[in-house]
């Protein structure tokens, strides 16, 4: 099973295209895995025996982490395109909280801080 593709595909699912596939998101994103499944199998033909455990390895072998499971759940994690607001719970942020950014612009974030932009 190629994972990648299977990662765009879930992808474009819950994050662009719910429509598209038959699904409706709940108020953060989350959709049921099996009708996740159905709607994959549907699809692609390849994918009718997709289980749960192919979408776990899915996730765990992805660098990105751009998806998570939680019980019968699945949702893309960030990187919506869809109309709304997802609602997210406020979390503490980590001890150490890491910012990736240029060499050239990092002197400016240790003096200023790190600004919200246009994002």
């Amino acid at each position: 099973m190629n994972l990648v593709e299977l990662s765009k595909t879930v992808s474009h699912a819950l994050r662009h295209a719910p429509e598209e596939y038959d699904l409706n998101l709940d108020d953060e994103g989350w959709v049921e895995t099996n009708l996740l499944l159905k709607s994959l199998g549907e699809k692609n033909p390849e994918w009718q025996s997709l289980a749960v455990e192919d979408l776990q390895q899915m996730i765990n072998q992805s660098e990105k982490k751009r998806h998570e499971l939680e019980g019968e759940y699945i949702r893309a994690i960030y990187g919506h395109s869809v109309d709304g607001q997802f609602r997210k719970d406020n979390q503490k942020p980590p001890e150490i909280l890491y910012h990736g950014t240029s060499r050239k612009t990092a002197p400016v974030i240790l003096k200023d801080g790190i600004k919200s932009m246009d994002r």
